[in-house]
């Protein structure tokens, strides 16, 4: 687990803490969240915005992303298709449009 000190000079938690209210707890959830299902992924600031990868750096093996906006944060997945929902989910995108 990181120290207080790396928490302060990581990005995504600069990123985070200069969100507005609303949007840093969105934010914060959502980090949270991504760090618990993920635990192998690396948080970094990519293209502008917080992203987790799987690779040994920013953007290599990329897995999700946010992004926040004046009044609504966005969250991504790369390779979404490939998520396994269950039965009652969509079914995958075509493949012309995985990568």
């Amino acid at each position: 687990m990181p120290s207080a000190t790396q928490n302060l000079q990581n990005p995504v938690t600069d990123y985070l803490a200069g969100l507005d209210d609303p949007l840093r707890k969105v934010g914060e959830r959502l980090r949270g969240i991504v760090d618990a299902a993920l635990p192998e992924a690396t948080g970094a600031m990519w293209h502008g915005h917080p992203t987790w990868s799987l690779g040994g750096k920013s953007g290599q093996r990329p897995v999700c992303l946010l992004k926040a906006y004046g009044s609504y944060v966005t969250f991504g997945l790369w390779r979404g298709q490939e998520v396994d929902d269950g039965p009652d989910g969509s079914s995958p995108a075509p493949a012309r449009w995985r990568r």
